[in-house]
């Protein structure tokens, strides 16, 4: 794994990386895990791992998403990011309103980032689908959550590793990423714009109203905002250097068995919130057929 996009989180130097670890010039040293994966995280912030999803709920995730369940959310975003890949010519998506983007060439040793990448299923699949189609993107992979980083390391050695906190300054130079990746994850609209090259691409993922409404109505799953598109547009473009280029809309019906319906749970943010009868009601979860709604927001860095 190289490792030349990645700045040190203690004084943002250039890190260097080795099989064992990575280092700046300063000294600064992060030893790689058996597993693969760096933590990043600064000393004084590992307690925030906490904060990440359990290894329970990753587990569920990856045994939901390796189903293939959300397989149309993942051609949608490939589709988002293929369209901008036409064959001997640079990235180039037309934008709304007559506006154009910059033009966003992208080679092999260029990067994408998913900013909460959990378990690795999205990052993974779509660099595997880029790579066949002769456009390889070296993958970069941060969550917060130690087990995640884990699992993403062990299952995709072909993902750079790294525990890293969305909320704080990413371990990315400046310009280091021409894809940024946020599938329901925490964002963080400066850092996603810093880290950005000029005309690269913020895919960014939120369910829409409709999404599991047949399994909102018997489970203990959180609400949604119903303004929470305009809102997070609102905050993405705030400070002026991510531009809206988009949204394409994901809504089909997914008939699961139980396993499947209980894993769905599991792996939503509702589970840091289950009690015991929370988990037996989910136990006993029958077949369903489920609404996938899913909106996909597409920024351009300016």
């Amino acid at each position: 794994m190289t490792a030349g996009p990645l700045i040190c989180p203690v004084c943002a130097a250039p890190l260097a990386g080795t099989t064992t670890a990575l280092c700046c010039p300063a000294g600064h040293h992060f030893d790689r895990a058996r597993e693969g994966y760096v933590n990043l995280l600064p000393a004084r912030g590992r307690r925030a791992v906490d904060r990440g999803d359990t290894a329970a709920m990753l587990r569920a995730r990856r045994t939901f998403l390796e189903a293939g369940y959300y397989l149309p959310l993942l051609a949608a975003l490939y589709d988002d990011i293929a369209s901008l890949l036409p064959p001997a010519s640079p990235l180039a998506r037309p934008m709304d309103e007559g506006s154009k983007a910059e033009a966003l060439p992208l080679h092999p040793s260029e990067s994408m980032l998913d900013a909460g990448c959990g378990e690795g299923w999205y990052l993974a699949s779509l660099g595997a689908r880029l790579a066949a189609a002769g456009r390889p993107v070296q993958l970069i992979g941060t969550d917060i959550s130690r087990d995640a980083a884990r699992l993403t390391a062990r299952r995709y050695p072909e993902i750079l590793t790294l525990v890293a906190d969305t909320a704080r300054r990413l371990p990315l130079a400046d310009g280091a990423a021409r894809i940024v990746l946020n599938v329901f994850a925490p964002r963080n609209p400066a850092e996603f714009a810093r880290v950005l090259a000029p005309g690269g691409l913020l895919l960014t993922v939120i369910p829409a109203p409709e999404h599991l409404r047949e399994l909102r109505a018997v489970a203990p799953l959180l609400a949604i905002e119903p303004d929470k598109e305009s809102e997070l547009i609102a905050r993405l473009t705030a400070a002026g250097r991510l531009y809206p280029a988009g949204r394409t809309p994901v809504a089909y019906a997914m008939r699961l068995p139980p396993a499947a319906v209980q894993a769905l749970v599991m792996m939503s943010p509702a589970a840091h919130h289950l009690d015991d009868a929370d988990l037996q009601l989910v136990a006993e979860l029958p077949a369903m057929t489920i609404t996938a709604s899913f909106v996909v927001l597409r920024f351009i860095r300016r």
